[in-house]
Parts: C-alpha cells; sequence; structure tokens
C-alpha cells in the first residue's frame, strides 16, 4: 500500500485480503500524490470484482470512488474505444453481434466449406458450440487469424515433446523413446481440427465486418491492433492513465498481458512504471483463457526493479483448515507460499467419503437445508 512509486507485485493466496489491498493503495495513492481519480485505472476479470472494489472505495475515499477508472479488461478497451472515438472511425455505425447471427454466419461457412474434423456426416453442426467457444478463447488472448494460424506449428511441437508421446519401457518392436504412434494421431488430429478453426475464424471474422458487426471479444483485438500500430492514441491513453492496478493478475493471458504492457511501456518510465499487480499462480480459474505461472515470471521479466510482496496472513479460514490444504497440496509436490490463520476459531475439519460425486452434492444440500 506505502510502496505507490514503480512496479510491484503482491503474490497472495485465497482470504489474504487483496480487494482491501487495492482499494487501500489507490486511496493513498489519492492521499499522498497530485494525481487525481480519473488518471487512475483499475483492471479486474470480472462485474462482481468491479462492484466490490468501487464500494469499498466508496466507503474510504467517498463520491470520488466513482471517478477512479475500474474496469474488467472488456469494459476498459469499449471505454478507450468510446473516449477516443478519432482513432476509431466508423466504429459507432457497428453492432455487437447477437447469438442468433453468430450462429447463421458459422453455418453458413461450414456449409461452404469442406471441414472433415469440425462436421459429422449426420449433423454438420455437432461442433457448432465448440467453434464458438474456441473463437471466443482466440480473441481472448489478443489474436487474429493470421496470429491464431502462426501458432499452430509451435503449439504441435510443444505437444510433440510431451512425456507421454514416449515409450518409457520396451514394448514388443517399440524401444524405450520411441514415439507412440496413437499418441501421435492424437496431435495430429488435433492439429487438424485448430487448422479448421482458424480457416472458419478467418472467414468468420470477413463476414462480420461486412455486415458491420463486432463480438464483444473484438474490442480487446481493437484497442491492441491500435495500441500496436499508433503511436498517438498510445501517448494519448498513457497519458490518462499514469497508475494502473490489476487484480488477478494470475488469470492474465497473452493478450491482457501484451495490454497492459502498451499501457506501461513510455520511455521516460524506463521499465518502472507505476504498475501494481495482486495475484496467486495457484489459484487460477481462467486457465482455459490461457493464463499460467508464466504470467508472473513475464512481469519480472518485463519491468526492473519489481518489488515482490508475499502475504501469508488469511483472515477466512482456521488453522485446520489451512493446515489440512497445506497438506494435500504437498501431496502433489507442488511447491507454494504457506499461510498463517488470522482467526480465533478452530474446529476441526469434517471429511466424509462418499461412493460417487451425486452422494456428495446430496449431502452438500442437505447440510445445508439444515443450517
Amino acid at each position: 500500500v506505502d510502496t505507490i512509486e514503480g512496479p510491484v507485485m503482491v503474490v497472495a493466496g485465497p482470504g489474504t485480503g487483496k480487494t482491501q489491498i487495492l482499494t487501500l493503495r489507490i486511496a493513498n495513492i489519492l492521499k499522498k500524490t497530485d494525481i487525481g481519480p480519473d488518471n487512475i485505472l483499475a483492471l479486474t476479470f470480472t462485474n462482481s470484482g468491479v462492484f466490490s472494489m468501487r464500494n469499498r472505495l466508496l466507503e474510504i475515499i467517498g463520491d470520488d470512488a466513482y471517478r477512479v477508472n475500474i474496469f474488467t479488461f472488456h469494459s476498459f478497451c469499449e471505454n478507450v474505444i468510446k473516449n477516443f472515438p478519432v482513432y476509431f472511425p466508423g466504429f459507432e455505425q457497428f453492432t455487437v453481434i447477437d447469438d442468433l447471427e453468430k450462429v447463421k454466419i458459422l453455418e453458413e461457412i461450414i456449409n461452404s466449406g469442406d471441414y472433415e474434423e469440425l462436421s459429422t456426416f449426420h449433423d454438420p453442426y455437432w461442433h457448432i458450440n465448440n467453434i464458438k467457444r474456441a473463437i471466443n478463447d482466440i480473441k481472448f488472448e489478443g489474436l487474429n487469424p493470421e496470429e491464431f494460424t502462426a501458432k499452430i506449428p509451435e503449439w504441435e511441437k510443444y505437444m510433440m515433446l510431451d512425456d507421454s508421446m514416449f515409450y518409457k519401457r520396451k514394448s514388443g518392436e517399440n524401444k524405450v523413446g520411441d514415439i507412440k504412434l496413437a499418441e501421435k494421431m492424437k496431435v495430429q488430429k488435433k492439429v487438424s481440427k485448430a487448422k479448421e478453426v482458424a480457416d472458419i475464424f478467418g472467414k468468420y471474422q470477413e463476414i462480420i465486418k461486412e455486415k458491420g458487426l463486432y463480438d464483444f471479444s473484438d474490442m480487446i483485438l481493437f484497442v491492441l491492433l491500435e495500441l500496436e500500430s499508433n503511436e498517438n492514441l498510445k501517448a494519448d491513453v498513457q497519458e490518462q492513465y499514469q497508475y494502473l492496478l490489476v487484480d488477478e493478475h494470475q488469470d492474465t493471458n497473452d493478450g491482457q498481458n501484451r495490454l497492459i504492457e502498451l499501457l506501461t511501456d513510455a520511455p521516460h518510465l524506463d521499465r518502472r512504471p507505476n504498475l501494481f499487480t495482486v495475484g496467486d499462480e495457484k489459484q487460477s480459474i481462467y486457465r482455459f483463457q490461457g493464463a499460467s505461472e508464466n504470467t508472473f515470471k513475464y512481469f519480472k521479466d518485463i519491468y526492473k526493479d519489481v518489488e515482490v510482496v508475499n502475504l501469508e496472513e488469511n483472515y477466512r479460514s482456521t488453522s485446520n483448515i489451512l493446515d489440512a490444504a497445506h497438506r494435500v497440496i504437498s501431496a502433489t509436490g507442488i511447491t507454494h507460499q504457506e499461510l498463517n490463520s488470522n482467526t480465533g476459531n478452530n474446529d476441526s475439519v469434517l471429511i466424509s467419503p462418499f461412493s460417487n460425486y451425486k452422494f456428495e452434492l446430496l449431502n452438500l444440500a442437505d447440510d445445508i437445508s439444515k443450517k
């Protein structure tokens, strides 16, 4: 909270008061500097996160909390487009595509192409929801169709180097270290699917552009592209947002990290922007969006003189709960930061075995009902 200048990384486990720290730090910046609330930008992942942060800030600094820029990554990009319309000509004439229109366009593309992996003889649209999700995930990564296509060979190489690809001991005519044919075929199938997704993605983007439509996820792509190619927009945005805070940093993917980098790479800052991140690499809930533990390593590589703070006090759970969790995690071989309980109560942890997950859910529902 007190280190308001330069890059700061807070590694914070569950229940350690991350939101409280973010809001107190914003209040401290306003108290100790001449910066206005509208020069502070806080980014989080969910609308509930925005609401929670704004409410806590309201309790601390009053109505100025409404002037602090607190956004999800998507709503921030939407805000940039609205606030700097001169850099996004014609965008006001575009409309957001609805789900029905999206499905119709994807059906048209499938009908006009030959997609062996993404359609079946009995139902050519069997994979349409998977295709929708895949396109959305790719856009979350901040990748356009060409960039995604270029990454496929790298992804294939990565899969082919996985330990599961090779025989660990001699098996028939196969020697130790030989590639398993069945595993190789699985990789080839995944690669073929990815190439078909890339082709559909490219055609989908062309069609929605022609129709004057855009995906909500396109906004990150639009802003990334413009920030990377337009120094004037980048200078305007960097001038406005002089303090940047990022919540749940472990969940940021490549596209979102690139956005943070573009907001903080002004030459005069010499890789020491006023950037504050809070997260826990063991707690990622958006790993399907490409988030990984590499996010933390990336931060230290991009910025210099990074102040790292580890939070060890947990305000949510008893020591018995934390000890039990620690033993489970330790059994996996994963190294992690142990947490100390800050609560007085220390009831025993109840462990209930069930023959299947349905009985577990019924027991939970019954327990909730009784309580």
